[in-house]
């Protein structure tokens, strides 16, 4: 999930604030710069909330009822529809943003769990209702099966996130009227889902987690006012027991979060957009930890991609930076950054690689570090068809390199298979 930076106020992928309609689409050949910078907007949105409010406000949601989807295990392979190529040169899984939402959509969204596994979420909206559609591949992105949505998705019940902490394991977080949020989880690879239980019954801020252990952000925060009283509960299962960690944290101050977590390394970011943002990072699930000075962002999203890495995305003001730390030392700046209106993220692969995009300037394009972040290449340029000038961009990551996926208006998936150069159309599975 690339679930982002915002659409300023709103992002997702490692858990910001999360919404449709990024406004990217990636195909053919260059575009002139202003056109490409309306072309990755909505992809940072989904990966770092740009502004104070986004982070400190949250959505409220209802529990939502009735099922969606069915689970067909009828498969499709990638339909090719005239792959127009682009210039040569040229995001998880998802790092987490706090839940946001703007109105009653559901987001789109592509969350990667490994080089060979990604989930899809695409809504069919209309003025009456939403057709949900997830898919799975296992193989790369080479086949797709249905897979059945969260249960009751749809506009009375948004999908706000989505995140997968194995093949078979993730959470989605729902919403609604009100400032409540529903979070529901699925075990066997989402063929079914169930409410999940914690001990507070707050707000849904954030998920996170990679392999057994599992992470959950609570909050007091009310409808207008700053969040406050974050907690924290882990488990190694959906089914529990949560257990509260971080629990000595000063918790009461307002701001903004940010939290990844990869097995018993877990890292929680508080007060962004404050006078003294602070970093905690524990190797114990939380029990114990340390802490240092958080970053000056007014919003970030955090995304580990191992036990001792985590990739910051950090908005401030217009713009937006990047860092890189390992084994709890201080974050270190990225060469590339961006403008946060102009559809700027970093899409963290592995420990040594990543996937940056912008939409501005003469930088506009993807490019590649495999050098933890020290040196990037350029893979290619914007395909027209991505920009707000073509079909606009949902969603956008990649499982490797060279395959990504991305989400156009209209739940349109199209699949690369060469880092960005040409895109083709991928069909639904039958049943679809």
């Amino acid at each position: 999930m690339y679930q982002s930076l915002l659409d300023i106020g709103r992002a997702h992928r490692g858990y910001m604030t999360v919404r449709p309609g990024f406004g990217l689409r990636w195909e053919q050949f260059a575009q002139p710069s202003d056109a490409r910078e309306g072309s990755l907007q909505n992809v940072a949105l989904q990966r770092v909330m740009c502004g104070t409010a986004i982070v400190m406000l949250l959505a409220a949601c209802t529990s939502p009822t009735g099922q969606g989807g069915d689970s067909s295990n009828s498969t499709v392979s990638p339909v090719v529809t005239s792959p127009a190529s682009t210039p040569e040169t040229r995001a998880s899984t998802s790092a987490t943003a706090p839940v946001q939402p703007d109105g009653p959509d559901s987001l789109a969204t592509v969350e990667v769990v490994s080089s060979t596994i990604a989930y899809v979420f695409t809504p069919l909206t209309s003025s009456r209702h939403v057709v949900p559609a997830l898919l799975v591949t296992t193989d790369g992105a080479r086949t797709f099966r249905r897979a059945v949505p969260p249960t009751g998705v749809g506009l009375a019940s948004p999908l706000l996130r989505l995140h997968f902490a194995s093949a078979t394991v993730g959470f989605a977080i729902m919403g609604g009227t009100g400032t409540r949020t529903t979070l529901l989880a699925t075990s066997d690879g989402a063929r079914t889902w169930h409410a999940v239980i914690l001990p507070d019954g707050r707000r849904i801020v954030q998920v996170a987690g990679h392999g057994a252990r599992l992470y959950v952000e609570t909050s007091a925060c009310g409808s207008s006012e700053p969040c406050s009283d974050i907690r924290v509960y882990t488990a190694t299962s959906v089914a529990g027991p949560w257990h509260r960690v971080f629990s000595k944290v000063p918790t009461t101050g307002s701001g903004g979060t940010a939290l990844a977590g990869w097995g018993d390394s877990v890292w929680l970011s508080l007060g962004l957009g404050g006078p003294a943002p602070r970093t905690f990072r524990s190797t114990d699930a939380g029990a114990t930890y340390s802490s240092a000075p958080a970053a000056p962002c007014l919003a970030e999203t955090a995304e580990a991609t191992s036990v001792h890495v985590v990739w910051n995305s950090c908005a401030g003001g217009m713009m937006i930076g990047f860092f890189r730390s390992e084994d709890g030392r201080p974050g270190v700046n990225l060469p590339m950054s961006g403008a946060g209106t102009g559809n700027t993220f970093l899409d963290a692969l592995t420990d040594d690689t990543a996937v940056f995009g912008t939409a501005v300037g003469e930088q506009a394009g993807l490019y590649l570090s495999t050098d933890r972040g020290t040196h990037f290449t350029r893979l290619s340029a914007i395909p027209e068809v991505f920009t707000n000038s073509g079909h606009g961009l949902d969603d956008m990551a990649f499982l490797t390199p060279l395959v990504g996926l991305a989400i156009t208006d209209g739940s349109a998936l199209r699949l690369t298979t060469n880092s960005g150069r040409t895109w083709q159309l991928v069909g639904q599975p039958e049943g679809s």
